[in-house]
């Protein structure tokens, strides 16, 4: 489970996106952070975060699946 640390993070993360695409003036693209995943194995224990870049409004449904 993501302590608040991992949260924390990834928040951090998609402002520094959300920021650079603004300057960028890339405002069709939208910055969008979910629930990390976390991995353990005998090597190490790790915590990957789900941050998206999207090119459609951040409104209805929460499916970004497109065939």
């Amino acid at each position: 489970m993501p302590s608040l640390q991992h949260q924390f993070a990834v928040d951090e993360l998609r402002a520094l996106l959300r920021d650079a695409l603004q300057r960028a003036d890339r405002t069709e693209l939208h910055v969008l952070t979910a629930a990390a995943t976390a991995i353990s194995s005998p090597l190490r224990t790790g915590l990957i975060p789900e941050v998206l870049v999207i090119d459609i409004p951040p409104f209805g449904a929460a499916s970004t699946w497109r065939r």
